[in-house]
């Protein structure tokens, strides 16, 4: 079974309440979700309020098993927690309530990133 991260988004909603920041290339143009594809090197920056604790992330996952085939994934993350955090594990559903069964090889999921810490000045980050 093969299951892949297809795009990253850090501010996916409106204002900051759950998510980050708005970010800018310039004065007229916002930088548009998702902020990160793996498959295409894209890597936009994101920000959070310094302090935040209530930092949300939305992810895409796809898999390789057939419509129907596969009703929930579960996530869990390695690592040191480092900015901006680790993914709190979660179950990511692909059961589709329209048809009442589990009927998608991509699916969305809001996920909570926990640990780590929300620096308190501006710092530039990547992922790889």
């Amino acid at each position: 079974m093969v299951v892949d991260l297809i795009s990253i988004s850090f501010d996916y909603a409106s204002g900051y309440a759950n998510d980050a920041v708005d970010i800018r290339f310039d004065a007229d143009t916002d930088i548009i979700p998702p902020e990160y594809y793996p498959q295409y090197g894209k890597n936009y920056p994101f920000a959070y309020i310094a302090g935040q604790t209530n930092r949300k992330i939305k992810v895409y996952f796809w898999h390789n098993q057939g419509l129907g085939v596969i009703c929930n994934i579960h996530v869990k993350t390695t690592g040191s927690g480092f900015y901006p955090g680790l993914v709190q594990e979660s179950i990511v559903d692909f059961f589709d309530p329209t048809i009442w069964r589990c009927g998608s090889y991509s699916r969305p999921a809001i996920l909570t990133l926990t640990g780590g810490s929300v620096s308190n000045s501006i710092q530039h980050w990547g992922f790889v």
